[in-house]
């Protein structure tokens, strides 16, 4: 007898697979994350504004001394966060009511939706549910891992129920609170307890506006926890942090660079800077260049999966059909550049302009032919530096992990450059296939359902979900936005300029 739709007694199996996000089908991006968080430690892509560690410095131990002046039972952690997020939206309404074009102000899209919910104010107890899906609020799901790297906080343990400031996040504290009187303090957190604040008082709590540091204590206090060293919790200080900061200011200061358009020409800059100095450059150099040197070839070698995968549809299609249709393509594009073997490829071509051309491709046939000739061309370049490009990997573990480009690329290039291109590219579509299948089903879950892109099976080949390549973002964009908050960095007509204090941070800097 066959199970009722009320019983839902049926196998796993018996249910249509879901399939479930992702944006790394090869899994060789982690190889670039780890460059970059090791590099830029202490702000990640999505801890926007650096003010808000002070303020919630000031938060967590304002809520303590009140605790503590009424005398009252030890509150829970639950109402803790409770109040953590009652502040969050009152801050967020603050923000939008006041200063409605700052971006990076988590809960900004639920307070600009709802600041004119009532006609004298805005309520916090009908908003502290919706306005931030993670239960821990902005500060649980963007700023505790940082603020705890950093030294500012400790997590709740055996011994502490509680978020709580460290000594050196009682400093911060201290210098936040020399930037607000008591009176507006006091306003604040009287607003939280009640759950409501007037748009008379809204006006009145600029004061805490994450984009306008005043020149103050506070100010230098912000500057010294991010120049100082990587990690508090560590033995072996590292300053990586600060060697990218100066290696980012010294190139605003000789190039003319956009706030919108930042990130990609710094990384261009610098990419081709070390190669003209033969990799003999600053170790922040060198790994800024490796993880450029990821990024480029991690594109090129995504460009076969994605250009087999935009052949196929959600209806099972023969494989050899699809392999087909794709050498007809890549006919095509042997004939228009008039060659057919490796040997035939023109590795003298800018690295850039071959790079924005497959970026820029429509045709995925064509694409890979391009993600080809990228491949071969920064092989030249680098093949003169592979050994110790080998040697830095096994001597730090930060670069020991799949994706690693000089060793991913030296498995994807050929030494035969009799090859012809029709063979390199289907060999390189197989080598993505087992790839992608193998991390898909490392990566799948019964519970979370399947990460596959396609299945392939009995000879035929159907697409699961179309999903876009996507560079791996460096927290370069953050780190910028840090220090135009800190006074090292200006914008005139969108474009970054060094303050004052930003020519004193790179004063003898030699990069």
């Amino acid at each position: 007898m066959f199970d009722t739709k009320e019983e839902n007694c049926k196998p796993f199996w018996g249910y249509r697979p879901t399939t479930a996000g992702g944006r790394d089908p090869l899994a060789i991006q982690n190889s670039s994350v780890v460059i970059y968080s090791t590099m830029i430690p202490g702000i990640t892509n999505l801890t926007n504004r650096v003010r808000y560690m002070g303020f919630y410095c000031w938060l967590l131990n304002e809520l303590l001394r009140i605790q503590d002046a009424k005398k009252t039972k030890t509150v829970s952690l639950k109402e803790q966060i409770e109040y953590i997020r009652r502040s969050e939206l009152l801050l967020a309404y603050v923000m939008v009511h006041l200063y409605n074009n700052v971006t990076g102000v988590g809960g900004s899209n639920y307070a600009s939706k709802h600041l004119h919910d009532n006609s004298d104010g805005v309520n916090l107890i009908a908003g502290q549910k919706k306005y931030w899906k993670n239960s821990l609020g902005v500060f649980g799901q963007y700023y505790i891992g940082v603020m705890f790297r950093l030294g500012l906080i400790s997590p709740p343990d055996d011994e502490h129920s509680l978020y709580r400031v460290t000594s050196i996040g009682d400093e911060l504290d201290n210098k936040f609170k020399e930037n607000i009187s008591e009176e507006l303090s006091s306003l604040f957190i009287r607003s939280i307890y009640k759950g409501y604040c007037s748009f008379e008082n809204l006006d009145r709590l600029g004061v805490f506006a994450l984009h306008n540091i005043p020149v103050s204590q506070e100010l230098n206090q912000y500057r010294q926890i991010l120049t100082g060293s990587d990690a508090n919790f560590v033995s072996m200080k590292t300053y990586n942090r600060l060697a990218t900061f100066k290696l980012i200011l010294n190139y605003i200061d000789k190039n003319n660079v956009y706030n919108n358009n930042s990130v990609l020409p710094f990384l261009q800059n610098n990419f081709l800077n070390v190669i003209n100095n033969n990799l003999d450059v600053s170790n922040e150099r060198l790994f800024w260049f490796i993880y450029e040197l990821n990024e480029l070839v991690h594109s090129a070698f995504e460009a076969f999966h994605y250009g087999l995968l935009y052949k196929t549809s959600d209806d099972p299609l023969p494989f050899e059909y699809v392999i087909q249709s794709i050498e007809t393509d890549v006919n095509e594009w042997c004939q228009e550049n008039n060659v057919r073997l490796i040997n035939d490829l023109n590795l003298k071509c800018n690295i850039y302009d071959v790079y924005h051309q497959m970026i820029k491709c429509r045709n995925s046939s064509y694409k890979m032919c391009i993600a080809m000739h990228l491949l071969y061309i920064l092989d030249k370049i680098i093949s003169p530096y592979y050994q110790k490009l080998s040697d830095m990997m096994i001597a730090d573990e930060t670069l020991s992990h799949f994706g690693y480009s000089p060793i991913l690329l030296s498995t994807l290039i050929t030494k035969d450059k009799d090859t012809g291109i029709e063979t390199f590219i289907y060999n390189s579509i197989i080598r993505a296939i087992n790839i992608h299948t193998k991390s898909s089903f490392e990566k799948s879950s019964i519970d979370k359902g399947l990460v596959n892109n396609y299945l392939i099976d009995s000879g035929y080949i159907w697409q699961l979900r179309r999903t876009e390549s996507i560079r791996t973002t460096p927290r370069i964009k953050n780190a910028i936005q840090y220090m135009i908050d800190i006074h090292w960095l200006s914008t005139k007509d969108n474009m970054l300029l060094l303050t004052v204090d930003g020519k004193k941070m790179i004063n003898g800097y030699d990069a």
